[in-house]
């Protein structure tokens, strides 16, 4: 705290940086709100995304953020750019690739991660082939994407 000069009234010179928490704390709890949303989702799409967040904990930075005629994020952590899927064929290469390359979907050239409990063999070398890491299991995620 120190006197504004020649008003003689306080001022806080860490307001901005309270401002900054504030905020910090109000994304925060956006991102839980949506998560739980997303667990609760009819959607079983849906849900598996929810389930990959939750299972990172603290480390999930993003999920389901959309970049406006690029794509979407399903869950991003401090490490990694997570895809999620829970089918069998190899429909993600496109997004993948996009995933990978796409500065407007990943300005830091984070690794990306496919977690695919269903995942074939065929398409998961597929995936590997084009960047990404591929998963099946949440302990296998946590490994690589915390």
């Amino acid at each position: 705290m120190r006197r504004s000069a020649g008003v003689g009234m306080l001022s806080f010179d860490g307001f901005g940086a309270i401002g900054r928490f504030f905020g910090a704390v109000s994304e925060e709890i956006a991102l839980s709100r949506g998560i739980m949303t997303a667990l609760r989702s009819t959607n079983a799409a849906t849900r598996l995304e929810a389930e990959a967040a939750a299972g990172l904990g603290e480390t999930v930075t993003g999920f389901q953020r959309v970049v406006k005629g690029v794509g979407e994020v399903d869950v991003e952590t401090t490490k990694a750019i997570v895809e999620v899927t829970g089918g069998r064929s190899p429909g993600k290469l496109d997004q993948i690739t996009k995933l990978i390359s796409n500065k407007a979907l990943n300005p830091e050239g984070k690794p990306v991660v496919v977690y695919g409990p269903n995942l074939g063999i065929h398409a998961a070398r597929t995936l590997e082939k084009a960047g990404a890491k591929v998963v099946r299991t949440l302990d296998e995620l946590r490994a690589v994407a915390q």
